[in-house]
């Protein structure tokens, strides 16, 4: 275990607008982006229409109409943005944007570097390496449970990382159920494990330091992928 100084990076989507400045100390479930929910339909003109990349347009409204006596129109079927015109007149329009998708902070930490393409938090935490049962990463901030058997999860589980001296298949079945966040398991550990869940394996010489963080609510990156277990200072 060591003290480490890292960042986490959250990438801005299409149409999102990012709610913290550079410099910003944000606490956990902080709103960091707000993203508009947009929808792309597409329909055909018929005909070529020209440039209208941009051009707001509202249902039954004639967008396009050519001249002469036999004078044809283009008729918008929706109301929206056009984004796009392919080279079969297919015109693609983007609608929506009322409902809002918003990302949250998992954690505490400092606003470091925001751009036009991503925000990046720096934070100090506990690191530890261990070795990945499985695939996968998360967060979880309602702390760290010690499980020794199947009657020890309930549903108030849910959310937290929780801790094992050996697999077992009926716990880790009952932890996917309610919804437990990740599993730590210290010292012996099968290599073959089969599980949706996140799951870490650590030597036994860091068991003494992660029972100390039972029950306590702080913000936990569990990344089975790589081995790796933070705990935010």
């Amino acid at each position: 275990m060591r003290k480490v100084k890292t960042r986490w990076s959250v990438l801005l989507p299409d149409n999102s607008t990012a709610k913290v400045k550079l410099g910003d100390e944000v606490s956990v479930g902080q709103i960091l982006i707000e993203e508009k929910i947009v929808k792309e339909v597409v329909f055909n003109s018929k005909m070529p229409v020209g440039e209208m990349k941009g051009q707001t347009i509202k249902e039954g409204e004639v967008i396009f109409q050519t001249g002469g006596i036999f004078s044809k129109k283009v008729i918008s079927p929706v109301s929206g943005t056009i984004m796009r015109i392919d080279e079969f007149n297919n015109i693609y329009v983007a609608i929506g944007g009322d409902d809002l998708k918003v990302i949250k902070s998992p954690l505490k930490a400092k606003v470091a570097t925001i751009d036009n393409e991503k925000i990046e938090l720096e934070y100090r935490a506990y690191e530890y390496d261990g070795v990945g049962l499985t695939d996968g990463k998360v967060w979880a901030s309602k702390g760290i449970k010690k499980v020794s058997n199947l009657i020890d999860l309930t549903a108030s589980d849910s959310g937290k990382v929780i801790l094992v001296e050996s697999i077992a298949n009926d716990v880790l079945i009952k932890a996917e159920v309610i919804g437990v966040a990740g599993v730590i398991v210290i010292g012996g550990g099968s290599s073959q494990v089969k599980s949706k869940l996140p799951i870490i394996r650590l030597e036994a010489d860091d068991e003494e330091f992660i029972l100390r963080e039972l029950n306590v609510e702080r913000s936990i990156m569990l990344n089975a992928g790589n081995g790796r277990l933070l705990l935010v200072i």
